[in-house]
């Protein structure tokens, strides 16, 4: 069976993403997990130091999940600011690395 991980921002990041999944989450016929990254609260942010460990963070828990669980497929969606190309670029390359895509 296809296992399917979401790459998503919080619900309380104000954005066309975090509405997208909301209204998408529960609505799959198949096997999909969500992990939330990103921006928990944004267009707010808390500081550089701040989000700089939540990103690590966020880091932790995906290693974790793709150690835990073999997924089909691992799906993100950005916006085009330059963070956030990079940040899921390094997700995208951390799921390759772990053989998980």
């Amino acid at each position: 069976m296809k296992k399917i991980l979401v790459l998503k921002p919080a619900y309380t990041a104000q954005g066309g993403i975090s509405n997208y999944y909301k209204k998408l989450e529960n609505k799959f016929t198949l096997d999909v997990e969500y992990l939330t990254r990103g921006a928990r609260t944004w267009p707010v942010h808390k500081g550089f130091l701040f989000e700089s460990f939540r990103f690590l963070s966020d880091i932790i828990k995906f290693i974790i999940k793709l150690l835990s669980n073999r997924f089909s497929v691992v799906q993100t969606s950005t916006s085009l600011g330059k963070f956030s190309l990079l940040r899921d670029g390094i997700f995208i390359i951390l799921a390759k690395l772990f053989n998980s895509i």
